[in-house]
């Protein structure tokens, strides 16, 4: 294997995922024409493996991304799909159902963790100080209901209180909405959109009901709006049981994009979203948002994949080329025979 791209020289990281090949984060393959590289990460160039280290590889590759691979996105002529730390290209499709958004539940987990190691980091910080001659504990500071305060404390350092910052119309009397405080994030509704979802706010100054009129946030400032405000409301995670209910909600509606369509055709207010469904709604705008970025990245892939085949097809042709012409030569045997 090698240890450096051929072609900017970056060294290629180790790998503890794949036995035989112990260095790369990122491999594409094609089993049927015997092809298998190793991608650089800073250059994205696709290094060639050599002929005789491809075959065995190729097999337990294949066993991989079918046993233990999880599919994030797959075309017509490449799937992209990912086994721990490592990202595999598979060239063809590989008629899996695609979990793009399970990550971002595992994500959830990781999250509700650290923020527990923070309350506790937080909790020995705030403490240890004197009580009647007692020191304060983090099993004290619960008792004594600091725990919703360290977060909100712990909230607020990272997102700030403004949910969001512009300027949007209101279509009734024109007043002009700039900002909007998370405090006040409740009375958001999802709504329905032609292309797809968006975001209602009451306006203060006409009363129009938020369901009807108000101001009205599309697009990719709608987009970022939901984000922050399903990443505030679910700053401290959460636990497995929770994740399995949200992502059951999901398999029970279809799909992550099904169940943001659904909720925007209820226009519900996302403060009156019960947990599954909140925590549902955070994976599936997060999984939307990845898949566009993952179509971007499959397009890329495929170009470079059929610049690269053109070369591995070269290069594959003149390394079996000498040894035809050796057994052609006339005194070898296969020319005798």
């Amino acid at each position: 294997m090698y240890t450096r791209c051929l072609f900017c020289h970056a060294s290629l990281p180790a790998n503890d995922t794949f036995e035989g090949l112990d260095t790369g984060k990122s491999f594409a393959f094609d089993s049927e024409r015997g092809r298998l590289w190793v991608i650089c990460g800073p250059c994205r160039r696709w290094n060639l493996i050599p002929i005789e280290a491809r075959w065995e590889n190729l097999e337990a590759l294949e066993k991989i991304a079918r046993d233990e691979a999880r599919l994030l996105l797959q075309t017509d002529n490449i799937a992209l799909l990912r086994v721990g730390e490592v990202d595999l290209v598979r060239v063809g499709r590989a008629n899996l159902p695609e979990e793009a958004w399970w990550r971002y539940g595992r994500e959830l987990t990781g999250r509700r963790a650290q923020f527990r190691r923070l309350s506790i980091t937080m909790g020995a910080l705030t403490g240890a100080v004197a009580l009647g001659g007692f020191t304060v504990g983090i099993g004290v500071l619960g008792v004594l209901g600091l725990g919703p305060v360290l977060q909100t404390i712990a909230r607020e350092v990272k997102f700030g209180p403004t949910a969001w910052r512009g300027a949007a119309t209101c279509s009734s009397c024109g007043s002009v909405l700039r900002e909007i405080q998370f405090q006040n994030t409740n009375r958001v509704v999802l709504a329905q959109q032609e292309n797809g979802f968006e975001l209602r706010y009451r306006c203060h100054r006409c009363q129009i009901d938020t369901l009807n009129a108000g101001h009205r946030l599309s697009g990719i400032s709608a987009e970022h709006l939901l984000r922050r405000i399903l990443a505030y409301r679910h700053y401290d995670g959460a636990n497995e049981n929770q994740v399995k209910a949200s992502t059951a909600v999901i398999e029970e509606i279809g799909s992550a994009r099904d169940l943001t369509q659904r909720l925007a055709l209820q226009r519900i207010h996302l403060g009156e979203l019960p947990r599954p469904y909140a925590l549902a709604l955070e994976i599936a705008i997060n999984e939307e948002t990845e898949r566009r970025l993952l179509e971007l990245e499959a397009a890329e892939l495929e170009a470079r994949w059929r610049e690269e085949e053109e070369l591995a097809a070269i290069v594959d042709e003149e390394l079996t080329f000498v040894p035809r012409l050796l057994r052609a030569l006339p005194g070898t045997s296969s020319a005798q025979n």
